[in-house]
């Protein structure tokens, strides 16, 4: 879907998120070894909606997602149904699904934001020589700039 410029959210993409860098999550990590509270709630320096964070990867591409809401209704028994079959796959869709419907907020940690990062990966495929694949892509002749 991301290929042909479609981006999902569930719900209607309004709840919060801030997501830390790899690096910042470390360098916390180190940090709460020190003396002190057990536990060091640890989130990135900007606070994002889900729809945001859809918009951003995109922009990073310079491209307009069409972005589509999937009701929680329609994932709700999704779990359910698959807990026969496989139970890691089930737990997984039952996470992302309340993940995405409810605020998921930490203190603000580091100084890495997403945005950042998908403009560096964005970069990083632009000079790879790989572009964005799929057909809207191809029909409006967008391509990966940094």
């Amino acid at each position: 879907m991301a290929q042909r410029g479609h981006g999902v959210v569930i719900g209607n993409g309004n709840c919060r998120t801030n997501p830390i860098h790899d690096s910042d999550a470390a360098r916390a990590c180190v940090d709460s070894l020190r003396p002190g509270p057990l536990e060091m709630p640890a989130g990135g320096p900007v606070v994002y909606t889900r729809r945001e964070i859809v918009e951003l990867a995109f922009g990073a591409l310079n491209r307009n997602p069409i972005i589509h809401s999937v009701p929680t209704w329609a994932l709700a028994p999704l779990p359910f149904l698959m807990r026969a079959a496989n139970r890691r796959i089930a737990g997984l869709v039952e996470f992302g699904t309340v993940v995405s419907t409810v605020d998921c907020t930490a203190a603000h940690y580091g100084d890495r934001n997403l945005e950042d990062y998908f403009r560096e990966a964005a970069s990083a495929l632009a000079s790879s020589g790989r572009q964005p694949e799929g057909k809207e892509a191809q029909r409006r002749g967008n391509t990966v700039s940094a």
